[in-house]
């Protein structure tokens, strides 16, 4: 981005912004969209803001209850302004707007919760396929500390665990 000029620099960055809604198909809200656009300390945090908020105040991208999406006109936008984008910052929101895709979409399949009843903890631990859950445990722990470590754990190898218990129930003796 160049940063030696400011109107330059802020229409390179609404064409960053409108580069990667391009790519989405979904709504998503700041948080989600901030690494997959502030992804070099060059790209400035406070200008990417003021960017998206441009955005929408020009009708290229909507902002209802906290979630943002690409209109028809900043559609129409991105096709025009994507070669106003040089290669290398094109490839790196694409590189960086897929990492952040796939890391919610892993958000969204692992889920764990931990609950306490009458003193009994338990750790929830779910791997989902869309709405459908294809591994749902209870697990029972002695401590808060032991749920709060089962609970990480899963969330952190949800898919160890599950080809594990798969591999448990297939042996043959």
């Amino acid at each position: 981005m160049n940063t030696d000029n400011s109107t330059r620099s802020n229409l390179e960055m609404k064409f960053l912004v409108l580069y990667v809604f391009k790519h989405l198909t979904e709504p998503i809200t700041l948080e989600q969209l901030t690494p997959m656009v502030v992804f070099s300390p060059a790209i400035d945090y406070f200008e990417f803001c003021q960017a998206v908020n441009e955005l929408v105040e020009s009708g290229h991208l909507t902002h209802t209850d906290g979630m943002f999406e690409l209109t028809a006109k900043g559609t129409f936008a991105a096709d025009v302004c994507q070669s106003g984008i040089p290669y290398s910052a094109r490839m790196r929101a694409q590189n960086s707007t897929l990492t952040a895709l796939a890391k919610m979409r892993r958000e969204t399949e692992v889920c764990s919760s931990v609950s306490e009843t009458d003193g009994e903890i338990t750790v929830n631990c779910q791997l989902l396929d869309g709405q459908t859950a294809f591994l749902d445990i209870k697990l029972f722990a002695v401590s808060p500390e032991q749920a709060s470590a089962l609970r990480e754990n899963f969330n952190k190898n949800a898919e160890k665990i599950y080809n594990k218990i798969l591999e448990s129930f297939m042996e043959s003796d």
